[in-house]
């Protein structure tokens, strides 16, 4: 039964086109993973009219956020793992924000790795925080809080990586000293790609490295550390060694900080 573009039971969110109803089985591979997608009565993936940007749907649920007591990779901010409640879909993005989406919403080129004419397309870079929270606010979108990032990353697999370190991430050892096309890595089991290295992404969250210490009963994945003089980024990156480019890492910077190898990746919220 093949996913189609239209379908009477689904509504596209304001400002996209349904791209597919219905989730891809050669993409989404578990039946489970399809079935509470369907659940939700909203379009698998959406195109986002205004950036370009294609979305694919993440359920809700719950998870447990941060690194298990068994990965030796986790530092003492991912710690202790904590339950998390996603209380209503929202969409990410299929990629990273790419150049050309960029250039679309902003109307500039900050990246250092410039794409050529003709070339795959590349994750746009060298973004600061202010500039990452303008595209997404120009664009009709958000940036994800880190526990939506990280549900979104998790979702469908156990442990840090949803594969083979360089199956599924771009980091040091493999990225010849620059960031690659988006979506040449495995997808994870949403149908992400690159959520694990390439580019940082950033989130909507201020850092408190304390944080996971401070909750005992589900907190709300919409919810933020505000006031934090960090922002957190989430998924390691081209440059970075294979340990942060997991689902459970954090790394916080100033909202000035930009680089070759920081990006963005955008959220819908379902409203």
């Amino acid at each position: 039964d093949e996913p189609t573009a239209t379908s009477p039971s689904v509504v596209a969110p304001e400002g996209t086109v349904i791209v597919a109803a219905r989730p891809d089985a050669g993409v989404v591979t578990d039946p489970a993973l399809r079935m509470a997608i369907e659940a939700s009565g909203l379009p698998w993936c959406v195109r986002h009219e205004a950036s370009g940007v294609e979305l694919l749907l993440v359920p809700a649920g719950r998870f447990l956020r941060g690194a298990s007591t068994d990965d030796p990779e986790a530092t003492a901010d991912e710690r202790p793992q904590h339950a998390v409640d996603v209380k209503v879909p929202f969409y990410l993005g299929r990629h990273e924000v790419t150049q050309a989406q960029w250039a679309r919403v902003m109307g500039d080129s900050p990246s250092f790795f410039a794409a050529a004419e003709g070339d795959p397309p590349q994750p746009v870079e060298q973004v600061p925080f202010f500039r990452a929270q303008e595209f997404a606010r120009r664009a009709g979108l958000i940036l994800p809080t880190e526990s939506m990032w990280e549900y979104a990353c998790g979702f469908g697999h156990a442990g840090p990586r949803h594969g083979a370190l360089d199956e599924v991430a771009w980091h040091r050892g493999n990225a010849r000293g620059r960031p690659h096309p988006v979506g040449e890595k495995l997808a994870s089991p949403l149908g992400m790609h690159d959520m694990l290295g390439n580019v940082w992404e950033w989130t909507s969250s201020g850092f408190a490295a304390d944080e996971y210490e401070r909750y005992s009963s589900p907190i709300d994945a919409r919810g933020r550390v505000r006031g934090a003089p960090k922002v957190v980024l989430r998924g390691g990156s081209w440059f970075d060694p294979p340990k942060r480019a997991r689902a459970t890492a954090r790394y916080a910077t100033e909202r000035e900080f930009s680089a070759g190898h920081v990006g963005l990746r955008v959220a819908l919220e379902v409203r």
